[in-house]
């Protein structure tokens, strides 16, 4: 067969000008630039960590060595090879892009920083196809990223199986020493496969650039081809583990691409050929169905169904479509995703996808930050590689590795247009060799007529520019540094309690770099959590006062961030519930369905006197949120006051929702079943039962039967109900066996075995109540709380501080939040109940608005009289 030879590798004859050329210009910046690729590819939870100091700046100088690379050639005279094909136009026109996003773009300062790694990017390509000009060299290339490619499947494959295949598999034996059976679940995220990147997406986006460069090196380097072929099946294997769809749908394009490549090839054993097609394709299926969140999908959408991560990259697309159109040309500045996401983002999104750093999709990111200048230049470079690999598939060439590049490219752009994942590092440097080295093959020159020697003048002119821009940009990002360095020193004296030292570097930080909010968000959470739980009244109000201004700060600097408002919000609470309406107002606009906001809202109204706002507004959260009526919160002043007014107007609401909505059945369904729940918790059975027989749960129907039934009496427990709420029911009416019963219903509603605390809580309320509604309301099991902000330094860019929590302090019916959830459901993805409440907001909002202007015109009228 033609490619059976090893006259590829093993048997090349490179001429002496290719070993001279190998060996007498290895650049130092190339190796380093090398060896940092290889750092950031191969290390754990690298793209956390590259937001993190000092690793931030060692990411800085990963893309800065192929730019000063660039400076050194031109400096001495040597010839840059062109990309040719079209490359250098898409090039330069990529570039001219960037720069005028980034002159133009609404956050400057992240707009130049982000554009200095991109550019960056585009000279490491410029770098690898002038190193890999000579056959010779892209075979060392090639070889080396081969072998990089394998170490990190061992790696992900060794980190995954050690730090969360292992722990999750010996807590489910433990479950089931208990009795409760379950199974390893790639549905749920946290068990995906996430190394060493830290998320399952970029692990498979990298297989596919990977597999297909294994697989060609397999074919054409014969005497290491078991090596090869192996590394090939623990990818795949490494692939399952990620649970991606997105990664199987381009490992398949790419699958196909190099089939009809083979396919075309002299020489080939077409038996053997289309046998190990077939194995290939089976292995792939048995490893998509033995998958359960792949297979359930499949299920899903051929059942016309759609999941939560559908929803996620609809939003998403939504929300950068929005962005876009604001300025259709250059976009709103590379960067800028993070910070003013949340202000294009649809009111019909609900719970899902309230923050993003990125759009889940290289199409709408790059339609949000750079316009039609970017979206040209990524349309064309997918054409171009469509119009590549027809153009190679009709070629019967030995050659199968520009193949496998191509093949991988193009599995990768159905990846992109899923996911956006350019910003990191192992990904993006191995597209980067990848189209350095097609690059190099496509090449129709040799060397020596390539590229023509430019003049000594222009060629120091253009080293003299291009550095320009170097130390400009580094002048630029200096301050940037120097505010991440000295934040950093700043946690760490968090970490040992040295307030003051905190205090005083993290204000450096901010000062250094007052347009990132990240470091007055962080000062002002600490100081704000260290005021709120001291007990000294002096000390207490100003450090409020103090966290009050750095939040302000932070909003400045980012106004369309939730975060910044809402725990404001709570600080003004605790003195002036006036700023605290407006600032609770601005979250409400921007997460209309966040839980606690519009909660907030109503209690700084109630501190203003305006009772019947605040009673709309906390109707307008229990309609989001309809479990929160269960709250033991409500039995504490100011709201016990106000409690059978909100269940009043929120029995009210549903019956003119249900009025105006009946056409649409999901929406229709949701009112009756919320309806009928308030009606169970208020007490009245009967009206519940109109609703709930027809349109509730097995659940809801049961726990209305349990409530009508006599103290004592026998309770039919259906078989249709979840094991623990069905142990709860009959630990209620079987107290002789109370305490086993109530073991296995908090054993298998916490799905973990320490339980023995609430199990005796449990007990000891049951005792008390007379009831069973007099126990879930009288004597309920309470937690209390503040909800996590997850994956908050992650979505600033900024790891190194803590992650902060919210000031609101949730406190939950546990009972009914853990075990009896599906009675009152908070649904995180409804776009109809979001749309149908969302004209109701607006008209609350607007009405606080308006009393906030009078106010503010009212005070300013009064201080204008006291001074005259």
């Amino acid at each position: 067969m033609a490619i059976s030879s090893d006259s590829q590798f093993d048997d090349l004859n490179p001429s002496s000008a290719d070993i001279a050329a190998a060996t007498s210009s290895r650049s130092l910046l190339g190796i380093l630039c090398l060896g940092l690729y290889f750092l950031f590819t191969l290390m754990p939870d690298s793209h956390s960590i590259m937001v993190s100091w000092p690793w931030v700046f060692v990411w800085q100088l990963t893309w800065l060595c192929p730019v000063l690379w660039l400076v050194g050639q031109l400096w001495q005279r040597s010839p840059i090879p062109r990309l040719q094909q079209g490359l250098d136009w898409l090039a330069a026109l990529t570039m001219v892009g960037l720069l005028l996003s980034a002159s133009l773009a609404r956050f400057p300062n992240q707009a130049r920083w982000y554009t200095g790694a991109a550019l960056g990017g585009i000279a490491a390509i410029y770098c690898v196809n002038a190193w890999a000009r000579t056959p010779l060299r892209r075979q060392r290339l090639l070889v080396t990223q081969g072998i990089v490619s394998a170490g990190l499947i061992v790696t992900s494959l060794g980190l995954w199986v050690s730090q969360t295949l292992l722990p999750e598999l010996n807590r489910l034996q433990s479950l089931q020493k208990l009795g409760v059976q379950a199974s390893y679940n790639f549905s749920t995220l946290e068990l995906r496969n996430w190394a060493p990147f830290g998320h399952q997406n970029y692990v498979a986006g990298y297989l596919v650039l990977a597999l297909p460069l294994l697989l060609g090196l397999g074919l054409t380097h014969l005497r290491w081809r078991w090596w090869w072929f192996g590394c090939l099946g623990l990818g795949l294997i490494d692939l399952y583990t990620t649970s991606s769809r997105g990664g199987w749908l381009g490992l398949l394009v790419a699958g196909v691409y190099l089939g009809l490549v083979l396919f075309r090839q002299q020489g080939l054993n077409r038996r053997w050929l289309m046998g190990g097609t077939l194995a290939s394709l089976g292995i792939v299926v048995v490893l998509v169905f033995a998958n359960n969140r792949l297979s359930s999908q499949i299920s899903n959408f051929l059942q016309g169904r759609s999941g939560g991560d559908m929803a996620y990259r609809l939003i998403t697309h939504v929300a950068g479509w929005n962005m876009g159109l604001q300025q259709p040309v250059t976009g709103m500045g590379v960067g800028s995703v993070p910070l003013a996401y949340q202000a294009y983002r649809p009111h019909w999104a609900g719970l899902e996808a309230e923050h993003a750093y990125q759009l889940h999709g290289t199409l709408p990111q790059i339609w949000a930050e750079l316009g039609l200048a970017g979206m040209v230049p990524f349309v064309l470079l997918l054409g171009w590689l469509i119009w590549q690999g027809g153009r190679y598939m009709t070629q019967a060439t030995v050659n199968l590795l520009p193949q496998s590049l191509l093949a991988g490219l193009l599995g990768y752009s159905l990846v992109s247009l899923t996911d956006y994942q350019l910003d990191n590092i192992g990904i993006s440097g191995l597209m980067i060799i990848s189209l350095g080295c097609l690059a190099g093959f496509m090449g129709t020159t040799s060397d020596a007529t390539q590229v023509k020697a430019p003049s000594d003048q222009r060629s120091k002119s253009m080293a003299g520019v291009l550095l320009g821009i170097v130390l400009a940009f580094g002048i630029s990002v200096a301050p940037i540094h120097a505010a991440w360095q000295v934040s950093h020193q700043g946690f760490a004296a968090l970490e040992q309690q040295e307030i003051d030292r905190f205090r005083q570097r993290l204000a450096n930080a901010q000062a250094k770099a007052p347009w990132e909010p990240y470091y007055s968000y962080q000062l002002g959470w600490n100081l704000g959590e260290m005021g709120l739980k001291t007990k000294d009244p002096k000390l207490r109000s100003y450090l409020i006062q103090t966290a009050s201004q750095q939040f302000i700060q932070g909003n400045q600097a980012a106004p369309d961030q939730e975060f910044g408002h809402t725990n404001l919000g709570w600080l003004y609470l605790q003195t002036d519930p006036r700023q605290a309406t407006q600032e609770f107002a601005q979250s409400a606009e921007l997460l209309p369905a966040k839980r606690g906001v519009f909660f907030g809202l109503g209690l700084s109204l109630l501190g203003q006197g305006q009772t019947d706002l605040a009673v709309q507004a906390m109707t307008l959260e229990c309609l989001r949120n309809p479990i929160w009526i269960t709250s033991p919160a409500w039995k504490s002043p100011p709201l016990q006051s106000i409690y059978d007014k909100v269940l009043a107007k929120l029995g009210q609401t549903y019956n003119q929702l249900l009025q105006g909505h009946q056409h649409l059945d999901d929406l229709n369904t949701h009112l009756h079943k919320g309806r009928g729940s308030l009606e169970w918790w208020r007490g009245n059975f009967e009206a519940a039962q109109a609703d709930l027989d027809t349109y509730g749960s097995p659940l809801s129907r049961a726990l209305v039967e349990v409530a009508q039934s006599k103290p004592g009496g026998p309770i039919q427990v259906s078989p249709e109900l979840s094991n623990a709420s069905r142990h709860i029911l009959q630990a209620w009416a079987m107290p002789d066996q109370r305490l086993s019963l109530l073991a296995k219903a908090w054993l298998r509603g916490t799905e973990t075995d320490a339980t023995e605390q609430l199990v005796q809580i449990t007990s000891d309320s049951m005792q008390q109540a007379r009831t069973f509604q007099e126990w879930l309301q009288d004597y309920p099991i309470v937690r209390k709380y503040h909800r996590q902000r997850s994956g908050f330094g992650v979505l600033s860019r900024h790891t190194d501080g803590p992650n902060p929590t919210d000031f609101f302090r949730v406190i939950d019916n546990v009972v009914m939040t853990e075990i009896f959830s599906d009675m009152m459901p908070v649904p995180e993805y409804f776009p109809d109940l979001d749309r149908a409440l969302q004209e109701r907001r607006n008209a609350l909002l607007s009405e606080v608005k308006a009393i906030s202007e009078n106010a503010m015109l009212t005070s300013s009228l009064i201080q204008s009289g006291a001074m005259d």
